[in-house]
This record gives C-alpha cells, structure tokens and sequence, in this order.
C-alpha cells in the first residue's frame, strides 16, 4: 500500500523535472 502511492509521486517528480529540463533548453 505504502509503495503504491510513492509510485505515482516519484513518476510525477521525474516527469515534473524533465519537463523542467525540457522548458529550460528551449528558452
């Protein structure tokens, strides 16, 4: 149960910071 809603937090995390990454070498 625990892992199950780390899971979802660590998926949007490294997807909020490639996202970031992303945004950042465009501009």
């Amino acid at each position: 149960m625990r892992s199950g809603t780390v899971e979802p937090k660590r998926q949007v995390r490294a997807l909020f910071d490639y996202w970031t990454d992303l945004n950042f070498e465009i501009a």
